[in-house]
C-alpha cells in the first residue's frame, strides 16, 4: 500500500520495496473476449508464473474456484510451490481448507504461513454471528460458511438442511433424502388426504359439477 501512494492505516510499518505487483483477483467478464471467468483466471496466473521473482509481490484471491474443487485444489497449490521456489512473497486468501488437512501444504514449512480471519460464533440461536475483522495465527477450522448464510438472511430450514449435509458429509454417511424430511414434516388431515386423492383420479376434462363440488367442500373441511 505504501509503495502505490495509499495510506498505511498502523502506527509503524516494516515495508519491503518490491519491483512488481502482480494481482489475481476476480474477472471481469466481456463479450469481447471469448474466455470463462475461469479461463481469465488462469491466464492472470499463467503470467504471475512466467513473471514474478524475488522482488515480486503475488496477490491472489480465491484462485481454483470456477472449476471442480479437486481441481481448484490442485491448481492452487501447484502454483503456490512454484510461486515459492522463486523466492517471491505471495498473499494468498482462499476457502480450499483442504489444502491443509490433507496435507498438501504445511503451516509453518517452506516459507507457508497460514492466518485466518476470526468470527464471533455465538452461543445460541437468538444471536447473529458476526465478524470480529481480527487476524490471528493458525488454520481456520472452517469457512464459516452457514454463519456468514445465516447473516444474509436465509430460512431456518434452508440452514438445517445445510447443516444436515455437512454433518453427513463429515460423517461420511449418506444424506437423508428431502422427500423423507417432507414426509416427516408433512401432517395432512384425512379430509386433506382425501381432497388430493378426489383431484387425482377425476378426470377434470370430464368433470362434473358434482366432482367441483366435492372437492371443494373435502378442501373447505380439512
Amino acid at each position: 500500500m505504501a509503495q502505490i501512494g495509499s495510506f498505511v492505516p498502523c502506527e509503524e510499518a516494516r515495508i519491503s520495496i518490491f519491483r512488481e505487483i502482480f494481482a489475481r483477483f476476480n474477472s471481469v467478464e466481456s463479450v469481447t473476449v471469448p474466455q470463462s471467468s475461469f479461463q481469465l483466471d488462469l491466464s492472470q496466473m499463467g503470467t504471475i508464473l512466467r513473471r514474478a521473482g524475488p522482488s515480486s509481490l503475488v496477490l491472489i484471491d480465491e484462485f481454483g474456484k470456477g472449476t471442480s474443487p479437486a481441481s481448484g485444489i490442485a491448481l492452487l497449490v501447484a502454483a503456490l510451490k512454484q510461486i515459492a521456489s522463486c523466492g517471491a512473497t505471495t498473499i494468498c486468501t482462499t476457502h480450499f481448507l483442504e489444502i491443509f488437512s490433507m496435507n498438501l501444504l504445511t503451516d509453518g514449512e517452506s516459507g507457508v504461513k497460514a492466518h485466518q480471519m476470526t468470527v464471533q460464533i455465538p452461543e445460541t440461536d437468538a444471536q447473529l454471528p458476526y465478524p470480529l475483522f481480527r487476524l490471528r495465527d493458525g488454520v481456520a477450522s472452517s469457512s464459516a460458511g452457514l454463519a456468514c448464510a445465516q447473516m444474509a438472511g436465509l430460512k431456518p430450514t434452508i440452514l438445517e438442511r445445510a447443516t444436515e449435509i455437512v454433518q453427513a458429509t463429515r460423517d461420511r454417511t449418506q444424506v437423508r433424502p428431502l422427500t423423507e424430511i417432507l414426509r416427516d414434516s408433512l401432517h395432512f388431515s384425512e379430509d386433506r388426504k382425501s381432497a388430493i386423492i378426489h383431484f387425482v383420479r377425476t378426470e377434470w376434462e370430464e368433470a362434473t359439477s358434482d366432482d367441483v363440488e366435492t372437492l371443494l367442500s373435502l378442501m373447505h373441511r380439512g
